[in-house]
C-alpha cells in the first residue's frame, strides 16, 4: 500500500507564528492583552428605562426646591440628618428592585425619587449654609499683608490678583479673599508672593435685576467677598507656595511674551489655561454673534481633542516597535496614559464646570475603553450631572451648567440614534470629507438647538450664523489650535513651546479673522426677550421628553414646546428699569420709537449688555441725544412704549416740574416727598433699597431684593 499523505498541508506561516510565540510569549490574561474583545462595538440598543437621567432631573429638582426652602438656617444636625435620610431611601430602593412582587418596581422608584430629592435639598442646603457672609469693608485705601492666591494678566497691561490678605484688615475671616485689579505699574505679581501693599476696596455687584445672575453669591461660593484695585506694592518676597496656581500664571506670561498679537495671546489663555480676563469685550462679542463663545470656555470640544492629541501620540509611539502593538491593546494603553495627564489638564484649567463636566465623561469613556465597553451613552451624561451637583449644587443655577449639559445630552441622543441607522460600509475619501462637513454642520446646529433656551434666558441673544461660523472654525480648532497648544502644554516644562505656540498663534489669528467676518454679516446678533423662568423649563422638559421617550412620548414634547412658546409670547415686557451699578443707579425707559434711552451719556458695555437685556434690545441711547426727548433743566421727558410720559431727573429742584408733566418719574437723587400729581416716582433711596427694579406698563414694581 502507498503511504498516504497528511490532509493538512504544513502552514510556515503558522510556524513561524508559533516561533515568535516562543521567544515572546503570552502574559497570563489581562485586560491590556489584545484580543477580539477590541473588535469595533456593536451598534448600541436604545432602551427607555433612563433610571440614571429620572434620578438626576429629580434631584435638579430637588436642588431647585432647596434654593425655594431656604433651609440654610436650619442647623447642621437637622442637614446631615436630612442626607442620612436619603441614603437610607437610596439602599431601601436598592432592595426593592431585587423583590419580585407585584409594585416592587413603583416602591423602589417611590423610594428612589423621594432619596433623590431630599438629597438635592439637602445638598443645596449645605452649600447654601457654607457661603461665607460679606464683611463691612472699611473705606478709604488702607495698608494690608497679604498671600498671593492667583495671578492673571488683565486687559490693558494690568493684572487680575486674588489675594489672602493676612494683616491690616481688623476682625478679618481667615479664609476671605479679595479679588483686586493691579494698574500696568505694578510689578507683576506671582502666586506665592507674600506682598505689603496699598489697597482700596469695594463691594462686589449683587444681582442687578431680578431674575438676573448674583454676582456677588457667585464670588463669596469662592470665599471672594470684596474687590477694588492695588494701589502700590511696598514690600514684596517670593515663599514658593501654591506652585500649581504659580505654573499656570508663568505659563501665561510666557504666551503673551511667545506671541505677538495680544488677542491672539489671550485667546490662547482661555482655551489652555481657563484664564479669561485678557480677552476684550469687543473680541469677545465677535465671538459670541458669530456662534463661536463656546470655543473660548473649556469644555468637551478642547478636553476631547487634548485628549483625542494624547492618545494619537502614544498610540504613535507604541506602533513604532510592532511586536509591542501585536502583543497589547495600544487603544487601551493610550487610554490609561490619557486619564492622568486630561485630569492635570483640568486642574491646569482651574476646574470650571464645563471642563469638570467633560473631564467626567471623557474618564468614563477612558474606562469604558479599558472595559471594552461603549463610552458614550446617556447614563455617563447623568452620572456627571450627579457627582457635579453633589459638589457643587448651586451650579444648577450658573449658565455653564445647563448650556454645558443640555448641549452634550441632545449631541448623546442625536449620536445614538445616528449609531443605530449609520452605514456599516468603509467610506471613501470623499465621503469622510462631506461626512465630516454635515458632522460639523450638524453638530453645531444640534448643540445650539438644545442651549438656546437657556442662552435666551441669560443673555437674551442668538446667532443666525452658527452653523457657518463653525464649519470653518471648527477645523482650526480640532487639527491646529488645540493639537499645537496641547503639545505646546507639554513640552513646556522642558522650555521647548516656542514652535507649538507659534504655529498655535497663526491659527488662533484665522480663528479671530473667521468671527470677525461672521459677526458684521446681517442676522449675526438675533435679539429677543428673555422667556421667563416658567418658559424655560418648559423647554427643558420637552428637550428631555425628546431625548428618553419612546416614539409616542416624543411626540407628546410639542405640548410643554407649544405651552412655552405661548407663555413666551403673552408675557409683558417692562417699560423701564432701574439698575444699581457700583453704588450708583442707572436708569432706562423704552420709549416709543422701540430704542431704549438711558440716564448717562457714559457707561460700560457691561452696564448697557444688562439694561437692554430685559427689554429685548441690544443697544442704548442717552436720552439727551433723542430726538423726541424734551429736556428742561435737570430733567428730560419721553414717551414711554405704552403711551405715558416718564422723565428722568438729575437735579432736585427738578422734580416739582417733571412730577407735574410726567406719568412716571425716576429721579437720580433722592425726593423729599412724593408727587402730589400721582405720577410714580423711584428715587436714588428706593433704588438702593430695592437693588432694583423693573416696572411695567400698568405701573407694577418687581425689585430685586423683593424676590
Amino acid at each position: 500500500t502507498m503511504p498516504t499523505k497528511s490532509a493538512t498541508p504544513i502552514n510556515k506561516r503558522a510556524k513561524s507564528q508559533a516561533k515568535k510565540q516562543n521567544y515572546f510569549p503570552r502574559l497570563s490574561p489581562n485586560f491590556l492583552l489584545d484580543s477580539r474583545d477590541d473588535a469595533p462595538l456593536p451598534r448600541p440598543i436604545q432602551h427607555y428605562r433612563h433610571w440614571s437621567l429620572t434620578l438626576a432631573v429629580v434631584m435638579m429638582a430637588g436642588v431647585i426646591l432647596g434654593e425655594w426652602l431656604g433651609l440654610a438656617g436650619l442647623g447642621y444636625g437637622m442637614l446631615y440628618g436630612m442626607l442620612g435620610l436619603a441614603v437610607c431611601l437610596a439602599v431601601l430602593a436598592i432592595c426593592c428592585a431585587f423583590i419580585t412582587f407585584r409594585g416592587s418596581w413603583l416602591v423602589a422608584w417611590s423610594l428612589a425619587g423621594s432619596g433623590a430629592v431630599l438629597l438635592g435639598v439637602a445638598s443645596f442646603s449645605l452649600d447654601d449654609k457654607a457661603v461665607p457672609a460679606i464683611p463691612d469693608l472699611p473705606t478709604g485705601p488702607l495698608n494690608i499683608t497679604a498671600e498671593v492666591l492667583a495671578s492673571e494678566h488683565y486687559r490693558n497691561n494690568r493684572q487680575r490678583v486674588i489675594l489672602r490678605p493676612t494683616a491690616g484688615l481688623a476682625d478679618w475671616d481667615g479664609g476671605h479673599k479679595l479679588r483686586l485689579v493691579a494698574s500696568g505699574d505694578i510689578p507683576p505679581l506671582t502666586p506665592g508672593d507674600r506682598i505689603f501693599a496699598e489697597v482700596s476696596l469695594s463691594p462686589l455687584p449683587t444681582r442687578l435685576l431680578p431674575g438676573g445672575f448674583d454676582f456677588r453669591r457667585y464670588a463669596a461660593e469662592q470665599n471672594i467677598v470684596s474687590g477694588g484695585f492695588v494701589r502700590a506694592i511696598h514690600r514684596q518676597e517670593a515663599t514658593g507656595k501654591h506652585g500649581f496656581s504659580r505654573l499656570r500664571t508663568l505659563f501665561q506670561r510666557r504666551i503673551f511674551a511667545i506671541m505677538d498679537s495680544d488677542e491672539a495671546a489671550a485667546v490662547a489663555s482661555a482655551l489652555l489655561i481657563g484664564f479669561r480676563a485678557a480677552t476684550t469685550s469687543e473680541l469677545h462679542e465677535s465671538f459670541r454673534a458669530a456662534g463661536l463663545a463656546h470655543f473660548l470656555a473649556i469644555s468637551g470640544l478642547h478636553m476631547g481633542l487634548i485628549c483625542g492629541t494624547i492618545m494619537v501620540l502614544v498610540r504613535g509611539l507604541l506602533a513604532l516597535p510592532n511586536i509591542f502593538a501585536s502583543y497589547f491593546s495600544s487603544r487601551k494603553v493610550a487610554a490609561i496614559i490619557a486619564l492622568p495627564l486630561c485630569f492635570l489638564f483640568l486642574l491646569f484649567a482651574g476646574v470650571p464646570i464645563s471642563a469638570l463636566r467633560a473631564f467626567l465623561m471623557l474618564a468614563l469613556v477612558l474606562v469604558a475603553i479599558l472595559l471594552t465597553r461603549r463610552g458614550i451613552t446617556l447614563h455617563h451624561v447623568a452620572l456627571a450631572a450627579i457627582i457635579v451637583l453633589l459638589s457643587d449644587p448651586s451650579s444648577l443655577f450658573t449658565p455653564a451648567f445647563q448650556m454645558s449639559f443640555s448641549a452634550v445630552f441632545a449631541l448623546v441622543v442625536a449620536w445614538t440614534a445616528w449609531q443605530k441607522y449609520r452605514p456599516l460600509r468603509k467610506p471613501g475619501l470623499a465621503t469622510r470629507i462631506t461626512g465630516y462637513v454635515l458632522g460639523v454642520a450638524a453638530t453645531s446646529l444640534i448643540a445650539s438647538m438644545a442651549a438656546m433656551p437657556f442662552v435666551l434666558y441669560h443673555f437674551g441673544v442668538t446667532t443666525g450664523w452658527s452653523v457657518a461660523a463653525n464649519i470653518i472654525g471648527m477645523p482650526l480648532m480640532a487639527f491646529i489650535i488645540m493639537p499645537l497648544g496641547g503639545i505646546g502644554l507639554m513640552l513646556a516644562a522642558i522650555g521647548a513651546d516656542f514652535v507649538p505656540l507659534l504655529l498655535m498663534e497663526w491659527g488662533i489669528d484665522r480663528l479671530i479673522a473667521v468671527a470677525e467676518y461672521f459677526s458684521d454679516l446681517p442676522w449675526a446678533r438675533i435679539v429677543l426677550p428673555p422667556p421667563s423662568p416658567l418658559a424655560t423649563v418648559l423647554m427643558a422638559a420637552a428637550l428631555l421628553i425628546v431625548g428618553m421617550g419612546s416614539r409616542f412620548w416624543r411626540a407628546t414634547a410639542a405640548i410643554p414646546m407649544l405651552l412655552a412658546s405661548l407663555i413666551w409670547a403673552s408675557q409683558p415686557l417692562p417699560v423701564a428699569a432701574v439698575v444699581v451699578l457700583y453704588n450708583k443707579p442707572l436708569l432706562a425707559v423704552m420709549a416709543a420709537d422701540d430704542r431704549l434711552v438711558v440716564s448717562t451719556r457714559h457707561s460700560s458695555n457691561f452696564a448697557k449688555r444688562i439694561l437692554a437685556t430685559p427689554f429685548g434690545e441690544s443697544d442704548t441711547l442717552y436720552i439727551r441725544q433723542h430726538p423726541e426727548a424734551r429736556c428742561g433743566d435737570g430733567f428730560c421727558l419721553i414717551t414711554s412704549k405704552d403711551g405715558q410720559d416718564a422723565a428722568i431727573v438729575w437735579d432736585r429742584a427738578a422734580l416739582t416740574p417733571a412730577c407735574r408733566q410726567a406719568d412716571l418719574v425716576l429721579s437720580m437723587v433722592a425726593a423729599r416727598y412724593p408727587c402730589r400729581s400721582g405720577a410714580l416716582l423711584v428715587d436714588r433711596e428706593e433704588a438702593f433699597a430695592s437693588g432694583g427694579m423693573l416696572i411695567y406698563p400698568n405701573g407694577r414694581q418687581v425689585p430685586v431684593n423683593g424676590e
